[in-house]
């Protein structure tokens, strides 16, 4: 991407190309659509920083629907679609903080419990695809290297797969990723935030 004006189209297979040209893909979506998310959450009460908090927290979700083959805009434009994604997400969060905590039926309990087994396997999977997408932002080495760190690969065994003189450069080249990783999460703690409620609900 080196243009300043781009199809939505464009946009969207930028996105699914992964690497750099994602990156930029989402620099230019986010430019170009917050502005008009602010607006919307500040309309209907809402503040800058929870439009900023909503945007950060569908991004995930809204990449996992723009990867797949099947997903199509229709009508409705990028910023429309991204825009209603983000005013949903500060709704149902109003909806969220104004219930009041309440005593559950047996009934309730009961039914939360035959939920609880599928709902942790959609969770595990949702953990999983949301994870590699977070890795998959820091690069192809760093990727490769956190992978096999969380399959539990010892740092002799990466050493040798990356081709590296021995385990010490592999542990200082973790060491580098996990920094990365860790800034990313702290520039982004909408993506953060979603990744706890994927891990503790």
């Amino acid at each position: 991407m080196g243009k300043s004006e781009y199809t939505d189209q464009e946009v969207i297979n930028a996105i699914r190309q992964g690497g750099p040209t994602r990156q930029m893909a989402w620099e230019y979506i986010f430019k170009q659509c917050i502005g008009t998310s602010i607006l919307e959450i500040i309309k209907m009460g809402g503040t800058r920083n929870e439009a900023l908090e909503c945007f950060n927290e569908v991004a995930i979700p809204l990449e996992k629907v723009m990867r797949k083959p099947q997903f199509r805009l229709n009508s409705a434009t990028l910023k429309t679609y991204i825009t209603k994604c983000v005013k949903r997400r500060w709704l149902r969060l109003q909806k969220i903080r104004s219930k009041e905590p309440s005593k559950p039926s047996e009934r309730d309990v009961f039914i939360d419990d035959a939920k609880e087994n599928v709902e942790r396997q959609i969770m595990g999977s949702e953990l999983r695809e949301a994870v590699d997408m977070l890795i998959n932002t820091l690069g192809e080495r760093c990727r490769r290297v956190l992978r096999m760190f969380g399959q539990g690969y010892s740092m002799e065994q990466i050493a040798e797969a990356e081709k590296w003189k021995d385990a010490d450069k592999a542990k200082k080249e973790k060491y580098e990723c996990q920094t990365k990783l860790k800034e990313y999460l702290r520039k982004n703690p909408g993506i953060a935030n979603h990744l706890k409620e994927l891990l503790y609900g």
